[in-house]
């Protein structure tokens, strides 16, 4: 009956190490997925920060504001960029704490592939440039409702980052009982 136990157990160990190379398959599959979206993510906001960087070298001559304002967009992209990289390292650390779990780890990468994006702030000093600022004020209208969009995202993100925090550190608890249940088999 003792062998029988044995084999049972030695059965059910084998299933859970099944489990988590499978889980680990799944996480390097998802972390994949995530660099390459956010990759294009990145690439994309960067194209639109040179275009616009573009179009407003043209104006520095006749609007110091417009500078100011675009000097602050290069901060803020810079300050975002930073962020992007802090989550990303949060990212990989979540990764590590929870590749023995299956059913979270689905949940904890969608949550992880958010990244922030880059929010971009332009007021413009319509009164002194009238006609020649048309266009700026027409991309400041586009603008701003990008902006309004990555403020939804951002904190959306960090609802989700909250979110992920909770859930990981149940995975680790659950992950220290399954070690602690197998420290047990083994000593049997």
């Amino acid at each position: 009956m003792s062998d029988d136990l044995c084999a049972s157990q030695a059965k059910y160990i084998e299933e859970q190490e099944q489990k988590i190379r499978a889980l680990e398959n799944t996480i390097a599959e998802k972390d994949n997925q995530l660099a390459q979206k956010d990759e294009k993510r990145k690439s994309t906001l960067d194209n639109r920060v040179g275009l616009l960087e573009a179009k407003f070298e043209g104006l520095e001559s006749k609007q110091i504001t417009l500078q100011g304002q675009l000097d602050t967009v290069r901060t803020e992209r810079t300050i975002l960029q930073t962020n992007r990289d802090i989550l990303q390292g949060k990212s990989e650390q979540l990764e590590v704490q929870v590749k023995a779990l299956e059913a979270e780890q689905a949940t904890l990468q969608g949550q992880l592939g958010m990244v922030r994006t880059e929010r971009t702030i332009l007021q413009t000093n319509c009164d002194t440039l009238q006609g020649q600022l048309d266009t700026v004020r027409t991309e400041r209208t586009s603008l701003q409702t990008s902006h309004d969009t990555l403020q939804d995202k951002a904190k959306k993100l960090e609802d989700e980052l909250k979110a992920v925090k909770e859930s990981r550190n149940s995975l680790i608890s659950s992950y220290a009982e399954l070690t602690g249940a197998y420290t047990e088999l083994l000593e049997l």
